[in-house]
């Protein structure tokens, strides 16, 4: 096997993606089971935990295409098309779940009661959709219903506020399915074990992960002992 910096061999990628991942699915059904367990007034921490499974969805789909930043939309359409079952992830209930929720739960710490898919920028016929978001694990994760004219009564706006869908999002089924989608046959981690490129990708994400340290600058002389050097005036 060749190398591929800063590992030295196509095993040791594969070998440190595993336990990586590991980490990772440990601390993020953590966070999802803390987020779920409820409080004395038996209510839950939905958003965080969504926001939680959304990031990780972000994540896997930047280790697969070896970029971390910018716009991650693509990025976690080209993911579960690839591994998970696009049936329930659709490239249009992605987008929903994107820009309806991802990004007004980061920027705003709530989503609006009801998204004007037409201001959002999501394509095809006009849609005014409400939302629920629950802590089960049914299936399928994600799933839009046509439910005809109807007024928003949550929250008692003070003005008539009309919707027309509703998203239902089951939170412990996408973090499952989320899991679920790094491991088998099919999964994301033997994809990796199987292919230049995506260990490639993952070793590019690593080092924003883990930067190298630099190279010492010619003609430096590295202190001899490990024990750290007080700065002048200390």
């Amino acid at each position: 096997m060749g190398s591929i910096t800063p590992f030295r061999t196509d095993k040791a990628v594969v070998d440190f993606a595993k336990r990586f991942m590991r980490h990772h699915r440990r601390g993020f059904r953590q966070s999802i089971r803390i987020c779920l367990t409820k409080n004395l007034a038996e209510k839950h921490a939905y958003f965080p935990a969504l926001i939680s499974c959304i990031g990780f969805l972000e994540f896997l789909g930047g280790l697969n295409s070896g970029r971390l930043r910018g716009n991650a939309h693509s990025r976690i359409v080209s993911y579960a098309l690839e591994f998970m079952d696009t049936e329930h992830y659709s490239s249009a209930n992605l987008e929903i779940l994107y820009k309806c929720f991802r990004h007004k739960v980061a920027h705003l710490s709530h989503p609006y009661y009801v998204f004007d898919t037409e201001k959002e920028g999501i394509e095809g016929p006009r849609k005014l959709i409400t939302w629920t978001v629950c802590a089960s694990d049914r299936k399928p994760a994600i799933e839009l219903k046509s439910c005809g004219n109807k007024k928003l009564r949550k929250m008692s706006p003070p003005w008539e506020v009309q919707y027309d869908h509703r998203v239902h999002i089951w939170v412990r089924r996408l973090m499952q399915d989320l899991i679920n989608s790094t491991k088998g046959p099919t999964g994301y981690l033997c994809a990796l074990e199987a292919d230049r490129t995506k260990r490639e990708h993952f070793a590019k994400c690593m080092k924003e992960f883990f930067p190298p340290a630099p190279p010492p600058l010619s003609g430096t002389r590295m202190p001899t002992s490990s024990r750290p050097v007080a700065p002048v005036g200390c």
